[in-house]
């Protein structure tokens, strides 16, 4: 289906898209999208998975929906920020956000700016926009 061109990078049967997997079963050839290699983010040497911040924000009980990306730090490379959408009626503090992220991350993976929105703006899929 790729057709030849020199640009793919093959290994043995594969082609390299960027993506990171995890095997599910390696004998059958299943594995799980994890994300895109290029959304990683360098924070301080480490590489943070925007999507798994995500998910650990969004377990919290008042947080509708969150959106990770790095924020470029002369001396970091990055920083990691957040924006956060509430949901409604809930007042939940920064403080209280970062007491219940410290016990479910690894430290450079708890954002450093945290910032409240009233809303996202969504792509015409209905997914996230990125900055």
């Amino acid at each position: 289906m790729l057709g030849r061109s020199e640009s793919f990078s093959f290994d043995g049967d594969y082609y390299h898209s960027n993506d990171l997997i995890e095997w599910v079963d390696r004998q059958e050839g299943i594995f799980r999208f994890k994300s895109r290699k290029n959304e990683l983010i360098n924070v301080g040497g480490y590489k943070v998975n925007p999507g798994e911040v995500e998910v650990v924000i969004n377990a919290i009980d008042g947080i509708r929906q969150s959106l990770v990306y790095g924020k470029s730090n002369s001396v970091l490379g990055n920083v990691l920020c957040a924006d956060i959408q509430l949901e409604e009626g809930v007042l939940l503090k920064e403080l209280d956000i970062r007491c219940q992220l410290k016990n479910k991350l690894q430290d450079f993976k708890i954002p450093r700016r945290i910032k409240f929105v009233e809303s996202f703006t969504l792509t015409r899929t209905g997914k996230l926009k990125r900055l």
